[in-house]
């Protein structure tokens, strides 16, 4: 992965990260490599089955991976368990977590699927208020936990406002926003019931259920592991400390997937900048364990070669390896053209066009901005920025044009961060937003939740708040869409804004950075400020 792109052809394994902060840790990256297989025979498919699965079968709020570093490991299972016709075991093992349940039937809808989540478990005034059996309610539970039937336990995600959670999130104060309080417990980032959390799982550990979903299930975790590196921007390739988080299982569609993480320490690095790149790779779980040079010369060479960036051979076990579907051939010799040629080919069979729009350009036009460059180059004096300037606005008016002529037409208004948007009314709410805004720079929700939550972690006492918001408003400006932090308003409450707007004016100019898009001034729109 380089530049927030995955350079792989993803056939095996699954692969992301994001910057964030962990609650007694403070800010890190957590890379997140995933093995999806069939439980059936244990045998690894690719993620886009695991996508597939998670869409079909999982429920309209479950995600593919969550990228988070968990404290210790944990055993989800999504989607819908087999109908219960009537009262009935079950049972769950994977490594260390052992689980025996009951599964009823629900009289209220005799016959269907049965999602074991926490409605449909037993009812506890501060473990589980939303459950079965509680003051004034006669439903029957229908998920029991069989050593302690009056102790809430269900399968599969918990939900983020589920109390349960909301008690490990530490104390809320005014310092704290929508991030992590100082306080947090790190076991927060869970999602599993703690009845379902190990300290470790491992490779090849057996996994087994009864009486879930389908036939019953025997096997073992694939004994594979995953090497995560990664590349700092001080030049320096460094072997990550990687782990298995997390083993989730859809039994009704025939899918797992084993989920390793390695959580990168960031430091004053907010944003991640420092890791310039990520390479992750599968191995054998008993094999030799390969260095951080090995795994950092292959991703140097699939930089160089666009043929060897869409093989992942070098990146898998030799039984794996042998199983990969190339999307091209390789040529058999090292010329260029039978490299390009095959490429091209498989380029057109995966865009679905029958010719190359781009084949008939005119050829030397890229070599004309290069000798320019180069000119300006072999100039003695300072390059002049404008001449710089020049032949960029060439180039990219250039490669504009070509795109058009090829079909590709750019619909400015897309790009333009001035077309209207659709309204949303504040009604007694923006006399605060109004306040707020003209008050101090950065202030949307979403701006002042990402620096809050970084500032709230224990690591970061001396944290630079206004310095943060900075450097993550310098992040937005660099993206070809700008996003406005605050949602569009009406005309009449664009006009409140921008009396508001014009009355600091008469008396001063404002502050720097305030952010003022959407006000209205004398029949004017506002600017971003």
């Amino acid at each position: 992965m380089s530049e927030g792109r995955a350079l792989v052809f993803p056939q095996a394994m699954g692969f992301g990260a994001r910057p964030l902060a962990v609650p007694k840790r403070g800010a890190v990256m957590c890379a997140s490599a995933f093995l999806p297989f069939r439980l059936s025979d244990g045998v690894p498919v690719t993620p886009a089955n695991w996508y597939q699965a998670i869409s079909a079968h999982a429920g309209a709020d479950a995600i593919p991976d969550s990228v988070a570093p968990l404290p210790g490991a944990e055993v989800l299972v999504l989607g819908a368990l087999a109908p219960a016709d009537e009262r009935r075991e079950a049972s769950l093992r994977c490594g260390s977590v052992e689980r025996r349940l009951i599964l009823n039937p629900d009289p209220d809808d005799p016959g269907s699927p049965l999602f074991a989540g926490p409605d449909a478990a037993v009812w506890h005034d501060k473990d589980n208020p939303d459950g079965r059996g509680g003051p004034g309610d006669d439903r029957e539970p229908l998920i029991l936990a069989m050593e302690d039937r009056g102790t809430p336990v269900w399968l599969g995600s918990t939900p983020f406002d589920h109390p349960l959670r909301l008690r490990r999130a530490g104390t809320p104060s005014a310092a704290s926003g929508a991030g992590w309080p100082a306080d947090a417990d790190p076991s927060v980032l869970y999602e599993a019931h703690p009845a379902f959390w190990a300290e470790a799982l491992y490779p090849g550990e057996p996994l087994a259920y009864e009486g879930l979903a389908g036939p019953d299930l025997r096997t073992n975790l694939p004994s594979y592991r995953v090497a995560i590196t990664s590349a700092r921007d001080e030049g320096r390739w460094v072997a990550e400390t990687v782990r298995i988080h997390c083993i989730t299982l859809i039994p009704e569609a025939d899918v797992g997937a084993v989920f390793w993480r390695a959580a990168i320490g960031l430091g004053d690095d907010l944003l991640g900048d420092s890791v310039v790149a990520l390479v992750a790779a599968l191995e054998e779980a008993d094999a030799p364990v390969k260095d951080e040079e090995y795994w950092g010369a292959i991703a140097v060479d699939r930089w160089d070669d666009p043929v060897q960036s869409m093989d992942d051979r070098p990146l898998l076990p030799p039984a794996l390896a042998a199983s990969v579907t190339l999307p091209f051939a390789l040529p058999e010799d090292d010329v260029m053209g039978a490299r390009r040629d095959a490429a091209e080919s498989w380029a057109l069979g995966e865009a679905d066009l029958d010719e190359n729009p781009f084949g008939d350009a005119t050829p030397g036009e890229a070599t004309k901005f290069m000798d320019k460059i180069q000119d300006i180059d072999d100039d003695e004096k300072p390059p002049d920025s404008a001449a710089v300037g020049d032949v960029a606005q060439a180039a990219l008016a250039a490669g504009r044009r070509r795109h058009e002529e090829a079909g590709f037409k750019v619909d400015e208004d897309e790009l333009d961060p001035e077309r209207p948007r659709e309204p949303v009314v504040r009604g007694n709410l923006l006399d605060a937003e109004i306040a707020r805004r003209l008050s101090a720079a950065y202030s949307a929700p979403n701006e002042r939740a990402m620096a809050e939550q970084l500032r709230a972690v224990e690591t970061a006492r001396d944290f630079d708040l206004e310095g943060a918001l900075i450097e993550i408003a310098d992040a937005r400006l660099k993206s070809p869409q700008f996003p406005l932090p605050w949602p569009a308003l009406d005309e009449t409450e664009a006009a409140r804004f921008g009396d508001r707007v014009a009355e600091l004016l008469s008396e001063g100019d404002l502050l720097r950075h305030l952010d003022i898009s959407g006000a209205t001034i004398d029949g004017g729109s506002g600017a971003q400020g």
